[in-house]
């Protein structure tokens, strides 16, 4: 038998909804697009593998959670059987509680499964996750792999050479990777293991007879973060003279700033935090989804592809985004692109596409679904992961 242990932050949706009613601030917290993301993964493996186990850490801090103590639950979902250990949820504890945990858990199920065509996959993000896998995998012939979607995390100032150091030593473990951009792949693949790109994934839906009728808005969605370039893109459709809005949905550093503008142009509308299925509706009735993120800024986008940018894509919805170096050429044909991340480039490109016949939007756009649908959804990512996982090659 096919049977797979997944190491993750990703939850079931029950308990993201249960942690959503316990945060102080749940528009803060990762849990939900992490959620999603590897959601959409498990949803895809299902299909390849006669058993998983998704061994879960919960990514929530007692900043911003109402609870002290987190108990430990197993949750069924469909083949899907979620294990997530408790903890106390204090800085530092919590971390040393997981590692403490989990590797005994690692051990067990290797144990129990050794005779199986084991594999184990982590999100290679998971720093606190790794670290008891790397220990467990001297104890285990399964083969493990790792999806790597971002690489700043383990090089910002805050990160210390210590950390990252081990943090590399614990990825020497890996016998398969999973890279967002082929440029991640070349700087931490360094052994050239078996890998492969997933730029991103959605889940697959059926393309509705008739498109939902257009909304005059424009939108954005994600974190209101100035390095995300939002404050540049409230500046450039403040200085259009479009007659469209800009609805913005998310929190961050810029929500003060998006309302102080707001409050002198009425086109700028802050729209708060919604339930991911209430955002999916919203992006199928806008005028143009628009990822406004700098180019050469603070965070290095030759390691990232914005998950958005699929799910705008999926919408059938025209899509502007900045020439991100990390997306692929092939994009060209299901994307319009910013000239350049400036305030004056962006309204000049915004203005640009709006300008266009709605009908050859239309035409656009469902061509960029068209592609996702079929090539980037989760059942092609989940047989492309358990093929790598069974190629041979590598350690």
């Amino acid at each position: 038998m096919n049977k797979l242990l997944y190491i993750s932050t990703g939850l079931p949706t029950k308990e993201v909804e249960l942690l959503r009613k316990k945060q102080y601030d749940f528009s803060s917290n990762a849990i939900l697009p992490l959620s999603t993301f590897h959601g959409n993964i498990l949803s895809g493996l299902a299909e390849n593998y006669d058993e998983i186990v998704a061994l879960s850490g919960v990514p929530i801090s007692h900043r911003n959670f109402k609870v002290l103590r987190y108990s430990g639950k197993t949750i069924q979902s469909g083949k899907i059987q979620y294990v997530i250990p408790g903890f106390f949820n204090l800085p530092g504890i919590k971390q040393l509680t997981t590692v403490i945990k989990f590797f005994p858990h690692i051990l067990r199920w290797c144990r129990k499964n050794k005779n199986e065509n084991c594999h184990i996959v982590i999100d290679g993000c998971f720093y606190t996750g790794l670290l008891p896998l790397w220990a467990a995998s001297k104890f285990t012939s399964a083969k493990l792999g790792a999806i790597i979607v971002d690489y700043y995390d383990f090089m910002d100032p805050s990160c210390t050479a210590f950390k990252q150091k081990l943090y590399y030593k614990m990825l020497s473990c890996i016998d398969r990777f999973v890279f967002v951009t082929d440029h991640l792949d070349k700087l931490v693949n360094k052994l050239q293991k078996p890998s492969m790109i997933m730029e991103g994934l959605v889940a697959p839906v059926p393309v509705p007879d008739v498109d939902p009728a257009v909304d005059n808005y424009c939108m954005y969605a994600g974190g209101l973060h100035e390095i995300y370039g939002v404050k540049n893109l409230v500046d450039a459709f403040h200085q259009t003279e479009l007659p469209y809005s800009l609805h913005l949905y998310g929190n961050g550093d810029t929500v003060d700033y998006i309302q102080e503008v707001g409050r002198k142009d009425p086109r700028i509308v802050y729209k708060g935090i919604v339930s991911h299925d209430q955002l999916l509706e919203i992006e199928r009735s806008a005028k143009l989804l628009i990822n406004p993120r700098p180019v050469y800024g603070k965070l290095d986008t030759r390691f990232n592809f914005p998950s958005k940018l699929m799910e705008f894509m999926q919408s059938g919805r025209p899509v502007i985004t900045t020439r991100l170096l990390g997306i692929p050429k092939e994009y060209e044909n299901y994307m319009y692109f910013f000239e350049s991340d400036t305030t004056q480039q962006i309204k000049a490109d915004i203005e640009r596409v709006l300008s266009q016949n709605e009908s050859d939007l239309i035409c656009f756009a469902h061509a960029a679904r068209e592609y996702v649908n079929e090539n980037k959804n989760s059942l092609a990512a989940g047989k492309r992961i358990f093929s790598l996982m069974n190629a041979h090659g590598g350690t």
